[in-house]
């Protein structure tokens, strides 16, 4: 959770409130945890490619002092709606993540809790993927030896960005954590998708819910 506020939404939040300065909380939180993600990839595969990982650790602290120099942002527009319409989105957003949990977790333990674990190959491939991006660079395709793999890595990079700041192993990483963040962010940018097409923050919700439960 600190890794995630710190590298990726805290980032992403300060940026896009840069950008969209009449933006209000709920867009700025929602769509700022998007740009979030970029700038961390950026960050790490900048740091990786250059050979000092070790630097993507500052990589906060740089940013922030970067955004310290800008004009500070007016205030921003209100929400279309009020606190108890907040809480709403909230409980959207946990709802979402319980939902992922539910599905993902039984069927997928984490390698030292059972005996033995036959993993869906996807889980295997994004495992692979993730372990790559975290001590190899430039990144190569795990079942081809010496073949490069110069697409479809972002989310892995992400992956192994946060495995390599927290310490925390890659199979929590990428079979609990991630899944659960991204559905999380997902939740609260269909709800502002919705919100903004439809007027109301129930539009949105109503929309968040269909998306994600349909």
């Amino acid at each position: 959770v600190a890794y995630e506020a710190l590298y990726v939404v805290g980032p992403g939040f300060l940026v896009y409130s840069a950008v969209r300065r009449q933006a209000g909380p709920l867009e700025r939180l929602a769509f700022g945890w998007a740009v979030g993600h970029a700038l961390e990839i950026a960050a790490f595969a900048l740091t990786a490619a250059l050979g000092v990982r070790e630097l993507f650790f500052a990589y906060p602290l740089t940013l922030v002092a970067a955004i310290a120099v800008l004009p500070r942002c007016p205030r921003p527009r209100a929400d279309l709606t009020g606190a108890g319409s907040s809480w709403l989105v909230a409980a959207a957003a946990v709802v979402a993540m319980l939902a992922v949990a539910a599905a993902l977790f039984p069927t997928n333990p984490l390698p030292w809790t059972v005996p033995r674990v036959t993993y869906f190959l996807d889980n295997v491939f994004q495992l692979s993927l993730a372990a790559e991006a975290l001590h190899h660079w430039p990144l190569t395709n795990p079942t081809i030896a010496g073949e490069h793999l110069p697409y479809h890595t972002f989310v892995h990079m992400h992956m192994a960005a946060a495995a390599q700041t927290t310490g925390v192993a890659l199979p929590v990483v990428v079979l609990r954590l991630v899944p659960i963040a991204l559905v999380a962010a997902y939740a609260l940018q269909m709800v502002v998708a919705g919100s903004r097409v439809g007027g109301t923050r129930s539009v949105g919700l109503v929309a968040s819910m269909l998306v994600l439960f349909s």
